[in-house]
Protein backbone atom coordinates (compact mmCIF):
# COMPACT_ATOMS: atom_id res chain seq x y z
CA UNK A 1 0.00 0.00 0.00
CA UNK A 2 1.36 3.40 -0.95
CA UNK A 3 2.42 5.72 1.83
CA UNK A 4 2.79 9.47 1.51
CA UNK A 5 5.40 9.68 4.25
CA UNK A 6 8.74 9.93 2.51
CA UNK A 7 11.09 8.00 4.78
CA UNK A 8 11.07 4.91 2.59
CA UNK A 9 11.96 6.43 -0.76
CA UNK A 10 14.00 9.20 -2.30
CA UNK A 11 13.20 12.65 -3.62
CA UNK A 12 13.19 11.54 -7.27
CA UNK A 13 10.44 9.04 -6.58
CA UNK A 14 8.40 11.67 -4.76
CA UNK A 15 8.91 14.09 -7.64
CA UNK A 16 7.82 11.46 -10.17
CA UNK A 17 4.70 10.81 -8.14
CA UNK A 18 3.64 14.43 -8.53
CA UNK A 19 4.84 15.03 -12.11
CA UNK A 20 3.43 11.87 -13.71
CA UNK A 21 0.08 12.14 -15.51
CA UNK A 22 -2.52 11.68 -12.80
CA UNK A 23 0.44 10.94 -10.56
CA UNK A 24 -1.53 11.74 -7.45
CA UNK A 25 -3.76 8.78 -8.21
CA UNK A 26 -1.49 6.56 -6.18
CA UNK A 27 -1.91 8.92 -3.27
CA UNK A 28 -5.67 8.72 -3.66
CA UNK A 29 -5.47 4.99 -2.99
CA UNK A 30 -3.23 5.42 0.02
CA UNK A 31 -4.44 4.81 3.54
CA UNK A 32 -5.47 8.13 5.05
CA UNK A 33 -4.68 8.36 8.73
CA UNK A 34 -3.60 10.84 11.34
CA UNK A 35 -0.14 11.29 9.82
CA UNK A 36 -1.55 12.44 6.50
CA UNK A 37 -1.23 16.18 7.03
CA UNK A 38 2.44 15.95 7.96
CA UNK A 39 3.11 13.60 5.07
CA UNK A 40 1.43 15.94 2.60
CA UNK A 41 3.53 18.82 3.87
CA UNK A 42 6.68 16.72 3.40
CA UNK A 43 5.65 15.86 -0.14
CA UNK A 44 4.98 19.52 -0.93
CA UNK A 45 8.35 20.61 0.44
CA UNK A 46 10.14 17.84 -1.43
CA UNK A 47 8.67 18.92 -4.73
CA UNK A 48 9.26 22.64 -4.25
CA UNK A 49 12.86 22.01 -3.18
CA UNK A 50 13.32 19.96 -6.34
CA UNK A 51 11.90 22.80 -8.44
CA UNK A 52 14.54 25.14 -7.07
CA UNK A 53 17.38 22.91 -8.31
CA UNK A 54 15.74 21.80 -11.59
CA UNK A 55 14.04 24.95 -12.94
CA UNK A 56 13.93 23.84 -16.59
CA UNK A 57 12.31 20.47 -15.92
CA UNK A 58 10.03 22.00 -13.30
CA UNK A 59 8.30 24.07 -15.98
CA UNK A 60 6.55 20.85 -16.97
CA UNK A 61 4.33 21.38 -13.96
CA UNK A 62 4.23 25.15 -13.67
CA UNK A 63 0.87 25.09 -11.89
CA UNK A 64 2.56 23.67 -8.76
CA UNK A 65 3.82 27.09 -7.71
CA UNK A 66 3.99 26.90 -3.94
CA UNK A 67 4.01 24.37 -1.10
CA UNK A 68 0.58 25.51 0.08
CA UNK A 69 -0.91 24.88 -3.37
CA UNK A 70 0.59 21.41 -3.61
CA UNK A 71 -0.52 20.55 -0.09
CA UNK A 72 -4.04 21.88 -0.63
CA UNK A 73 -4.45 20.07 -3.96
CA UNK A 74 -3.11 16.80 -2.57
CA UNK A 75 -5.33 17.02 0.49
CA UNK A 76 -8.37 17.75 -1.67
CA UNK A 77 -7.69 14.71 -3.85
CA UNK A 78 -7.18 12.51 -0.84
CA UNK A 79 -10.38 13.76 0.76
CA UNK A 80 -12.30 13.18 -2.45
CA UNK A 81 -11.10 9.60 -2.62
CA UNK A 82 -12.33 8.62 0.83
CA UNK A 83 -15.78 8.82 2.40
CA UNK A 84 -16.07 11.46 5.08
CA UNK A 85 -18.87 12.16 7.55
CA UNK A 86 -21.47 14.68 6.41
CA UNK A 87 -20.82 17.17 9.16
CA UNK A 88 -19.73 20.79 9.40
CA UNK A 89 -17.57 20.01 12.40
CA UNK A 90 -14.56 18.80 10.45
CA UNK A 91 -12.03 21.58 10.00
CA UNK A 92 -9.15 21.45 7.51
CA UNK A 93 -7.10 24.49 6.48
CA UNK A 94 -3.68 25.14 4.92
CA UNK A 95 -1.99 28.52 4.44
CA UNK A 96 1.42 29.79 3.27
CA UNK A 97 4.04 31.50 5.44
CA UNK A 98 6.30 33.97 3.66
CA UNK A 99 6.90 36.58 6.36
CA UNK A 100 6.08 37.32 10.00
CA UNK A 101 2.96 39.19 8.93
CA UNK A 102 1.46 35.90 7.75
CA UNK A 103 1.38 34.81 11.42
CA UNK A 104 0.69 38.00 13.36
CA UNK A 105 -1.30 39.89 10.73
CA UNK A 106 -5.03 39.70 10.12
CA UNK A 107 -4.90 36.51 8.04
CA UNK A 108 -2.75 34.63 10.54
CA UNK A 109 -4.79 35.83 13.50
CA UNK A 110 -8.02 34.79 11.77
CA UNK A 111 -6.59 31.34 10.99
CA UNK A 112 -5.70 30.85 14.65
CA UNK A 113 -9.18 31.94 15.71
CA UNK A 114 -10.76 29.44 13.31
CA UNK A 115 -8.46 26.72 14.63
CA UNK A 116 -9.48 27.47 18.22
CA UNK A 117 -13.16 27.55 17.24
CA UNK A 118 -12.91 24.15 15.54
CA UNK A 119 -11.25 22.72 18.64
CA UNK A 120 -13.99 23.92 20.99
CA UNK A 121 -16.64 22.77 18.51
CA UNK A 122 -15.10 19.30 18.58
CA UNK A 123 -15.02 18.75 22.32
CA UNK A 124 -11.78 20.44 23.42
CA UNK A 125 -12.24 22.56 26.57
CA UNK A 126 -11.57 26.25 25.95
CA UNK A 127 -8.37 26.44 28.06
CA UNK A 128 -6.94 23.45 26.19
CA UNK A 129 -8.04 24.88 22.84
CA UNK A 130 -6.25 28.12 23.68
CA UNK A 131 -3.11 26.22 24.69
CA UNK A 132 -3.12 24.16 21.48
CA UNK A 133 -3.62 27.30 19.42
CA UNK A 134 -0.64 28.85 21.17
CA UNK A 135 1.45 25.75 20.48
CA UNK A 136 0.46 25.82 16.81
CA UNK A 137 1.45 29.49 16.53
CA UNK A 138 4.73 28.93 18.38
CA UNK A 139 5.72 26.12 16.04
CA UNK A 140 4.80 28.19 12.99
CA UNK A 141 6.87 31.07 14.35
CA UNK A 142 9.86 28.73 14.22
CA UNK A 143 9.76 29.13 10.43
CA UNK A 144 9.95 32.91 10.70
CA UNK A 145 12.69 32.85 13.32
CA UNK A 146 15.02 30.11 12.08
CA UNK A 147 14.40 28.92 8.51
CA UNK A 148 16.07 31.72 6.55
CA UNK A 149 19.73 32.45 5.98
CA UNK A 150 19.10 36.10 6.85
CA UNK A 151 17.37 37.42 9.96
CA UNK A 152 13.79 38.44 9.22
CA UNK A 153 13.71 36.69 5.84
CA UNK A 154 12.20 33.23 6.35
CA UNK A 155 12.21 30.49 3.76
CA UNK A 156 8.85 29.62 2.14
CA UNK A 157 6.70 27.64 4.53
CA UNK A 158 3.21 26.35 5.25
CA UNK A 159 1.04 25.71 8.27
CA UNK A 160 -2.24 23.87 8.55
CA UNK A 161 -4.60 21.89 10.75
CA UNK A 162 -7.16 19.09 10.65
CA UNK A 163 -9.70 18.84 13.51
CA UNK A 164 -12.34 16.21 14.21
CA UNK A 165 -14.24 15.11 17.32
CA UNK A 166 -11.77 15.07 20.25
CA UNK A 167 -8.87 14.72 17.80
CA UNK A 168 -6.49 17.21 16.16
CA UNK A 169 -3.53 17.22 13.81
CA UNK A 170 -1.52 20.30 12.93
CA UNK A 171 1.67 20.73 10.96
CA UNK A 172 4.22 23.35 9.94
CA UNK A 173 6.92 22.99 7.30
CA UNK A 174 9.52 25.03 5.45
CA UNK A 175 12.14 24.49 2.75
CA UNK A 176 14.84 26.53 4.45
CA UNK A 177 18.31 25.68 5.73
CA UNK A 178 17.24 22.98 8.17
CA UNK A 179 18.15 22.31 11.78
CA UNK A 180 21.78 21.28 11.20
CA UNK A 181 22.81 24.44 9.32
CA UNK A 182 20.82 26.60 11.72
CA UNK A 183 22.52 25.18 14.82
CA UNK A 184 25.98 25.45 13.27
CA UNK A 185 25.63 29.24 13.08
CA UNK A 186 26.12 29.12 16.86
CA UNK A 187 29.74 28.25 17.69
CA UNK A 188 28.49 26.33 20.72
CA UNK A 189 27.01 23.75 18.34
CA UNK A 190 29.67 23.78 15.62
CA UNK A 191 30.57 20.20 16.56
CA UNK A 192 27.17 18.79 15.56
CA UNK A 193 27.93 16.38 12.72
CA UNK A 194 24.69 15.33 11.06
CA UNK A 195 20.94 15.77 10.81
CA UNK A 196 20.12 13.16 13.44
CA UNK A 197 22.45 14.73 16.00
CA UNK A 198 21.05 18.17 15.20
CA UNK A 199 17.44 17.07 15.67
CA UNK A 200 18.23 15.32 18.94
CA UNK A 201 20.10 18.37 20.22
CA UNK A 202 17.31 20.77 19.26
CA UNK A 203 14.31 18.68 20.28
CA UNK A 204 15.52 16.74 23.31
CA UNK A 205 18.09 19.20 24.70
CA UNK A 206 16.66 22.53 23.58
CA UNK A 207 19.73 23.54 21.55
CA UNK A 208 19.27 26.82 19.67
CA UNK A 209 21.16 28.91 17.16
CA UNK A 210 20.75 32.01 19.32
CA UNK A 211 23.96 32.77 21.20
CA UNK A 212 22.15 34.58 24.02
CA UNK A 213 20.01 31.56 24.93
CA UNK A 214 21.25 28.52 26.82
CA UNK A 215 20.23 25.02 25.81
CA UNK A 216 17.57 23.33 27.87
CA UNK A 217 17.77 20.05 29.74
CA UNK A 218 15.33 17.80 27.94
CA UNK A 219 12.02 17.83 26.13
CA UNK A 220 10.40 21.23 26.37
CA UNK A 221 7.29 21.76 28.47
CA UNK A 222 5.38 22.22 25.23
CA UNK A 223 6.54 18.93 23.73
CA UNK A 224 5.73 17.03 26.92
CA UNK A 225 2.29 18.61 27.18
CA UNK A 226 1.44 17.64 23.61
CA UNK A 227 2.76 14.10 24.09
CA UNK A 228 0.63 13.75 27.22
CA UNK A 229 -2.48 14.32 25.08
CA UNK A 230 -2.06 10.86 23.56
CA UNK A 231 0.17 12.73 21.17
CA UNK A 232 2.65 11.87 18.47
CA UNK A 233 5.17 14.53 17.44
CA UNK A 234 7.19 14.06 14.26
CA UNK A 235 10.20 16.24 13.41
CA UNK A 236 11.98 15.85 10.08
CA UNK A 237 15.04 17.74 8.80
CA UNK A 238 18.01 16.99 6.56
CA UNK A 239 18.46 13.19 6.56
CA UNK A 240 16.78 12.44 9.88
CA UNK A 241 13.36 12.00 11.44
CA UNK A 242 12.65 12.13 15.18
CA UNK A 243 9.35 10.89 16.61
CA UNK A 244 8.12 11.46 20.15
CA UNK A 245 5.32 8.97 20.85
CA UNK A 246 3.14 9.90 23.81
CA UNK A 247 0.93 6.87 23.25
CA UNK A 248 3.60 4.50 24.48
CA UNK A 249 4.41 3.84 28.12
CA UNK A 250 7.74 5.66 27.79
CA UNK A 251 8.17 9.25 26.65
CA UNK A 252 11.17 8.43 24.51
CA UNK A 253 12.20 9.88 21.18
CA UNK A 254 13.06 7.57 18.30
CA UNK A 255 15.43 8.87 15.64
CA UNK A 256 15.70 7.24 12.22
CA UNK A 257 17.36 8.03 8.91
CA UNK A 258 15.23 9.40 6.09
CA UNK A 259 15.59 10.78 2.59
CA UNK A 260 17.33 14.15 2.46
CA UNK A 261 14.79 16.98 2.63
CA UNK A 262 15.38 20.70 2.86
CA UNK A 263 14.16 22.67 5.87
CA UNK A 264 12.17 21.40 8.84
CA UNK A 265 8.82 19.61 8.78
CA UNK A 266 6.92 19.17 12.02
CA UNK A 267 3.57 17.47 12.57
CA UNK A 268 1.58 16.89 15.75
CA UNK A 269 -1.34 14.57 16.45
CA UNK A 270 -3.30 14.73 19.72
CA UNK A 271 -6.47 13.09 21.01
CA UNK A 272 -8.50 13.52 24.17
CA UNK A 273 -9.08 9.81 24.62
CA UNK A 274 -6.66 6.90 24.16
CA UNK A 275 -5.81 4.86 22.30
CA UNK A 276 -4.62 6.92 19.36
CA UNK A 277 -6.32 5.72 16.23
CA UNK A 278 -6.38 6.42 12.52
CA UNK A 279 -8.65 9.21 11.36
CA UNK A 280 -9.99 9.11 7.83
CA UNK A 281 -10.73 12.32 5.98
Amino acid sequence: MTTILLDAFDVDRARAMVLAPNGLGRLERAAVDGATLGGIFELACTYVAWRQTHPAAARLAEKWAAPSEIASETLARLAGAHPRPSTERIGVEIAPIECAEDLIGSHGTALQQRFKHMLTTNGFPLPLAQALTGAFAEMADNIVQHSGNEEGKPAPGIWGYHVEQQWVSFAVADIGRGVLKSLRTNSRHAHVQDGASALEAAVTNGATRRTNQASGGGFSTLHRALANLNGILRFRSDTACLVLDGCSNERKATTTNSSDLHGLQLSVICALRPPFGARKL
